[in-house]
């Protein structure tokens, strides 16, 4: 179970070390050896891509062998790649020697800069939650909510497969869990979720990620100063909505929502992921289109499948890009020789990719989270609404306009509307649609029709479509068009700095990100050092660990749902490892998950003073313990039944009362 450790134990350095040794062996040697044998690409990229590889490649044996019923399959995956890392070391010392990492390294002061800014820039929004201090555990932000979350998937999914929702214990649909199901088979070797996901994956992650576009862009453009401005915005990205709110009358705007920006990366791990494959499999496709070789083919879609389950909207975006691609390229084909013999296979991947995408989308949801409404304008209305940029004149107007009508103004507003939307979101990555001769040079016209295309349909579609699932998620939409559009910006900032003028403006568009990431990057690092987050004090830490101890992995706790902390965040999944009957409500809601039924039951249970009745509700219910964490609960109804039936556990902070003892 979860330890908790502060930075100072040693066992927090021990578990470090230990993540470190499973990553290199388990995902990373598998990946580079992958690699190193169907392409053809150098050396510096597969050090990094093959941390990417070998996460793809231990979701798929992780999923494939829960589905098989033979989750035990880690154990000996594992121990096979420790076998061959070793022999490989014996037989050939050359490729793991200090001088050769050295060689891999050697030449890249920009990328070594590039990193340490990632780790500087990104940390602060994670590092410091979940770590053992005085008081207890802080957590700042959101990780309190879709962190915990995670955690409590990493946990469940530890033990179990297919999938269950912890707060609820109903199997989990309508989500992604790839990110979740790789980081839990590291649980299930010993490592520890809690440090594992705060700490050690961020670290871990933040430099592949810079790792992997530096020498991925530079795969593809065979520039290293392209690559290094490419990562330089990667890092650097942030929306338009600070600048916006001098010229609206909200003000300054620092509470101002965020879609997608440098600082934020970490709150949403299968974001992150999912962002460094698309960026993996966007190499490989390039390569595929040089070489033409089937086997680099055959990696491409081997990524593309996963995809789906790491975070769909990434898939959404290759498939129509390289779909748009694909179309262009038989048409000309087709045009110029009446033939197009050499585009089979490719449409054979991608019909292959689609097929083995919507099997695997159809195991893993109930078919709402796809269901699209058609609501025009939704998003750029919400961002100009009075919870954001403040812009109600803008309402006003409209409703003058259909009364009179004026259909010219009308329309006029509409594109005003549009255009502060795209600030508000995209800032100045507007700027990568912009192409041009010179930079062609770098990127080719294919690799605009691929990103910049897509990024203008998808755009449209956030702006204009609601989903079904997930309240307002279709934003997802935006972000994958956003990030869509830095890799052509990379391109761009490059061509423009060999002119004074051009230097000039792409030092404006820099200074543009920088007002929101200061800010951020200040807010998380002095919640983080202060303790101002959301704490878990050290008698719940208490409770917790009790738990751990006097219950297993399968028990169902019931707790109190009104209680603000069980509401807020998935505590007991998170940091006890246990299942409950209803908690952390307000995620489940973000999720479309609203069970009042179910925090009625337990209200019952809580609140009725005749034992009897009390505990056949809660075995009714399937309830292993009812856990009390509210004194004046259970000093008010429970104190007999706490003496009745013996408590296992009991404190100031809290009991810990089995129903079948």
């Amino acid at each position: 179970m979860d330890g908790f450790y502060g930075v100072a134990d040693w066992q927090w350095w021990w578990q470090g070390c230990y993540t470190a040794i499973l990553v290199i062996i388990g995902l990373w040697w598998p990946g580079w050896w992958c690699l190193r044998r169907l392409t053809r690409c150098s050396r510096a990229f597969c050090f990094w891509a093959g941390n990417v590889v070998g996460t793809v490649w231990l979701a798929i044996i992780a999923a494939t062998s829960g589905f098989l019923g033979v989750y035990w399959l880690v154990y000996p995956y594992f121990i096979y790649c420790l076998i061959t890392f070793i022999y490989s070391a014996w037989r050939a010392q050359a490729w793991w020697s200090w001088a050769r990492f050295q060689a891999t390294l050697s030449g890249k002061k920009i990328l070594l800069y590039l990193l340490f800014f990632g780790l500087v820039l990104q940390l602060p929004a994670v590092f410091g939650s979940g770590l053992r201090r005085q008081f207890g555990l802080n957590f700042i932000m959101s990780n309190y909510h879709d962190g915990l979350m995670h955690i409590g998937f990493i946990n469940s999914l530890s033990h179990q497969f297919p999938p269950i929702r912890p707060e609820i214990n109903l199997p989990l649909s309508n989500y992604h869990y790839f990110s979740d199901l790789v980081l839990a088979q590291l649980v299930r070797l010993g490592v520890k979720s809690l440090h594992l996901y705060f700490q050690f994956f961020p670290l871990w992650w933040s430099l592949v990620m810079t790792g992997v576009i530096y020498e991925g862009v530079r795969e593809v453009t065979r520039s290293r100063r392209v690559a290094g401005w490419t990562t330089l915005v990667f890092l650097l990205a942030s929306d338009g909505a600070f600048w916006l709110t001098f010229f609206f009358p909200h003000g300054q705007g620092w509470d101002m929502a965020s879609l997608d920006n440098g600082t934020d990366q970490f709150f949403n791990p299968p974001y992150v992921m999912a962002k460094v494959i698309f960026i993996l499999a966007w190499v490989t496709l390039n390569h595929f289109w040089q070489t033409r070789h089937k086997r680099v083919l055959a990696l491409l879609v081997g990524l593309l499948i996963p995809l789906t389950l790491f975070k769909v909207y990434w898939s959404v975006l290759f498939a129509s890009g390289w779909c748009l691609v694909w179309l262009a390229r038989a048409g000309r084909s087709w045009w110029r020789r009446g033939r197009m013999s050499s585009l089979w296979s490719e449409l054979v991947a991608i019909v292959v990719v689609g097929i083995g995408s919507g099997l695997l989308l159809a195991s893993a949801t109930t078919g709402q989270a796809a269901k699209m409404a058609f609501v025009p304008f939704l998003w750029p209305k919400l961002l100009v609404s009075s919870e954001h940029l403040g812009w109600d004149e803008w309402a006003l107007r409209q409703q003058v306009y259909q009364q009179v009508p004026s259909w010219k103004r009308q329309t006029w507003d509409y594109v005003l509307l549009t255009l502060v939307a795209l600030i508000y979101v995209f800032g100045a990555r507007l700027v990568g649609g912009w192409t041009s001769r010179q930079t062609r040079r770098y990127l080719s016209g294919r690799n605009y029709v691929f990103l910049v295309v897509p990024a203008v349909g998808w755009t449209f579609v956030g702006f204009n479509f609601l989903q079904g699932v997930g309240n307002y998620n279709s934003f997802n939409f935006l972000i994958i068009a956003a990030v869509a559009l830095l890799i052509p910006l990379g391109v761009n900032c490059h061509v423009w700095w060999r002119t004074i003028g051009g230097k000039i403006f792409v030092i404006a568009l820099l200074a543009s990100f920088l007002p929101r990431l200061a800010y951020n990057w200040s807010e998380y690092l002095g919640q983080s050092l202060d303790g101002h987050g959301r704490v878990v004090n050290c008698s719940e830490l208490e409770l917790l660990a009790n738990l751990q101890k006097y219950t297993t992995w399968d028990d169902i706790l019931l707790v109190n749902p009104d209680n603000d902390r069980v509401r807020a965040g998935s505590l007991y999944p998170a940091l006890a490892g246990r299942r409950t009957y209803v908690s952390s409500q307000i995620v489940l809601e973000t999720h479309d998950l609203k069970l009042p039924e179910r925090e009625q039951a337990a209200r019952d249970v809580l609140h009725d003073t005749r034992l009897d009745i009390a505990f056949g509700l809660a075995r009714d219910l399937g309830v292993d313990y009812v856990v009390l964490d509210d004194w004046d609960l259970m000093h008010e109804n429970w104190e007999m039944p706490i003496a009745s039936r013996e408590a296992v556990w009991r404190s100031e902070a809290g009991a810990i009362i089995p129903i079948n003892p």
